[in-house]
């Protein structure tokens, strides 16, 4: 089973902080991973519905075969966050647990030890 990434854009000026900077979901494939998305907030085509900026751009686009991340790219992804480097990272299962990583959770090892045991 693949990890998906979504990367959020910057639209408007902000970023919606309730997942993440970064969301990774776990699916089969990147419809399934789409699906898991839109059942956890994560939207697509903002600028058409006009709920993102246009001139800055859709806020979440739909993942494909080249947004799959493996176990250590993803790990290094939850170092970023666990430094501070990336503000907000959620990981999202296929049977939809949700963790989050940034610098200042108290849930962090927490997570991690989730993650881990996980992906074995």
């Amino acid at each position: 089973m693949n990890f998906y990434e979504y990367r959020q854009n910057n639209s408007g000026g902000s970023f919606d902080m309730d997942l993440g900077i970064l969301v990774y979901i776990q699916a089969n494939n990147s419809e399934e991973a789409n699906d898991i998305a839109l059942n956890n907030g994560i939207y697509f085509n903002g600028v058409s519905t006009d709920r993102d900026c246009s001139c800055c751009g859709d806020r979440w686009y739909e993942a494909d075969s080249h947004d799959v991340m493996n176990k250590e790219s993803l790990y290094s992804s939850i170092k970023n966050a666990l430094s501070g480097f990336i503000e907000k990272i959620a990981i999202i299962f296929q049977d939809g647990k949700i963790i989050t990583f940034d610098e200042n959770s108290k849930n962090n090892q927490d997570n991690l030890d989730i993650f881990l045991d996980r992906t074995e």
